[in-house]
């Protein structure tokens, strides 16, 4: 059933990205992020799309992307995973610090070294994709060499049937659209989009659903209800051993959520940035066009700050995806349903 999860996720991620590329879908004969080579993301489709009530898109867009379009989450899983690899326990204020030092180094590379920022990306992103095919493998030996996992157990498992563990599958892809939203930097952006992105999706579909089968094969049910976010580490200490696994290893998952983290920053602050040059952000006299780089950087770290700082004590990080699942999957269903009736009435 989990396993299902996965692919029904992956395979609605892939009918999103139809309709980001598009592959068939079209809007008076023109594709939406082929035709309108953009930065922006979806603001750009859905002004062309819901152009009345005027302005009425773009303003729910807005509250989206400058409310809820922060880096947390992932912010969240590199403290974490820190801590427990240090053998350090996590109380409420470390694991926050942790995070919010993680995406203020990040903010300021991408404002000081903006080039020195696209490359951490590209490379983050090579690393990311090593550690996955490491994570495979690591868990087939270990399923081999019958390490870990009881196999009653494997069978007991179930993931929770509700709505939420689809869109927390579904948060996994979302960043199938993230390009999106810097075509306007991206050279070549019609060709590269055609071809990057499903080749992109495709990877990592069969690369998620081969590391859930390699964390069944090593990790128990009991450590899964235990673990939280923290099961990579488990599933390394198990496979490598307490001293190298458990203190060692996490660390390919802090590089992962590092990854995610320079990536996001980078797109969302584009995206803060076209809204400053049309001066639809508030306080927009703090939006000057030589400043505008650093300042929508700026607006994007102290979003991402406030969502890691202000949450009360406890587990947050399935809180924050849920806040920032839902009102992406809403934007993702408006441009899809648009789009079907689009081709139905010529």
């Amino acid at each position: 059933m989990t396993l299902l999860l996965w692919v029904l996720g992956s395979l609605i991620s892939f009918c999103g990205l139809a309709v980001y590329l598009p592959l068939k879908l079209t809007l008076d004969g023109q594709d939406l992020g082929t035709a309108m080579p953009r930065s922006g993301g979806e603001r750009v489709y859905l002004e062309r799309i819901f152009n009345k009530p005027y302005m009425l898109a773009t303003c729910m867009f807005m509250a989206y992307i400058v409310l809820l379009g922060f880096s947390t989450p992932n912010a969240i899983v590199l403290g974490e995973h820190a801590l427990y690899a240090l053998g350090i326990e996590e109380n409420r204020w470390n694991v926050r610090a942790i995070a919010v030092a993680m995406v203020s180094s990040i903010c300021y590379l991408h404002s000081k070294r903006p080039k020195l920022g696209l490359q951490l990306i590209n490379i983050l992103g090579v690393v990311k994709m090593l550690i996955l095919v490491t994570v495979i493998l690591s868990g087939v030996a270990g399923g081999l060499m019958g390490v870990g996992s009881d196999r009653q157990a494997l069978r007991a498992r179930r993931p929770d049937p509700s709505f939420p563990a689809l869109l927390k599958v579904i948060y996994c892809f979302r960043g199938y659209s993230t390009a999106n939203q810097v075509l306007s930097d991206v050279k070549n952006p019609v060709r590269t989009l055609k071809i990057a992105a499903p080749v992109a999706l495709s990877l990592i579909s069969v690369a998620y659903l081969t590391v859930n089968v390699a964390f069944f094969l090593v990790v128990e049910k009991d450590e899964f209800k235990s673990a939280g976010v923290v099961v990579a580490a488990v599933f390394f200490r198990n496979v490598f051993g307490p001293d190298i696994g458990a203190h060692v290893l996490p660390f390919f998952v802090i590089i992962s959520a590092a990854s995610n983290i320079a990536a996001t920053s980078f797109a969302q602050a584009r995206v803060n940035e076209e809204l400053a040059r049309d001066g639809l952000l508030p306080c927009g006299y703090c939006f000057k066009p030589s400043s505008i780089p650093s300042r929508g950087l700026l607006l994007h770290w102290l979003i991402s700050v406030l969502a890691i700082v202000l949450p009360p004590p406890g587990r947050i990080y399935i809180f924050l995806i849920n806040i920032g699942g839902y009102p992406v999957s809403v934007i993702s269903v408006a441009l899809s349903v648009e789009q079907i009736l689009e081709e139905r009435t010529g």
